[in-house]
């Protein structure tokens, strides 16, 4: 049966059990989001395209607009990638979204982070990634503005240093810094819901066959799980 087809079956009864505000998929890039949101797709969720949610919101909400993100979330059902897959945005989409429900997607950290770099190497054309400099941010990794890589790659590599942010652009793609970012941070999710176990899950996809946690989760009868379609989200994307 084609996704559709499976859409078309099951979507009025996901619906009527929706008993949440909205899904935001936290994971970082790179841990399977592509697949979890192609399936939420498929039990009949709205998300938006990633491009538009990231010219909309993204740079707005890294200098804390939020006004755009609450105006844009409010037009769809569940939301992954940036900026809710990186640092803490996930309590500023609590916050202003009371009731909502939060997945976060991990994987092996060293195989996280060989997934990312293989993923930047191809994207950006990038010869050897020890090479890359603060400038070339500005100048060969454009996309969507003209400084928007920069300020997303730039949290990674920040520490505060006399009260002040401080950045190490000697650390960009540095494994023990970027994997460091990538347990802390997952670390923190699951201390900030450490008493909601009903408002998150955490979800593993090269462990999972198939959707039957999520559906649990969401309040979607078991009788319509089914296994996750594994996208390889780098040839996707």
């Amino acid at each position: 049966m084609k996704p559709e087809e499976i859409t078309k079956k099951i979507k009025p009864s996901v619906k009527a059990n929706k008993n949440f505000s909205k899904i935001f998929c936290i994971g970082l890039n790179k841990t399977g989001t592509t697949t979890l949101a192609a399936t939420l797709e498929i039990y009949g969720y709205s998300i938006p395209n990633q491009m538009n949610q990231e010219m909309e919101i993204s740079k707005q909400t890294y200098f804390g607009n939020y006004q755009p993100l609450k105006e844009f979330v409010n037009k769809y059902d569940a939301f992954q990638d940036l900026p809710f897959s990186i640092d803490n945005y996930y309590i500023v989409a609590d916050s202003l979204f009371p009731n909502s429900k939060f997945i976060l997607t991990e994987r092996d950290p060293e195989e996280w982070y060989k997934s990312l770099i293989k993923y930047d190497t191809k994207k950006y054309n990038i010869d050897n990634i020890k090479n890359i400099k603060e400038e070339d941010l500005e100048n060969k990794f454009f996309y969507l503005f003209e400084d928007y890589r920069k300020l997303t790659m730039q949290k990674y590599i920040s520490k505060v240093e006399n009260n002040k942010i401080v950045y190490h652009w000697n650390l960009i793609y540095d494994k023990e810094t970027y994997i460091n970012y990538y347990i802390q941070r997952n670390d923190q999710i699951k201390k900030y819901f450490s008493n909601r176990a009903n408002d998150l899950l955490i979800l593993d996809l090269s462990k999972e066959k198939n959707t039957e946690k999520l559906c649990n989760f969401l309040n979607i009868p078991i009788k319509f799980k089914f296994d996750f379609p594994h996208l390889n989200a780098t040839k996707d994307e």
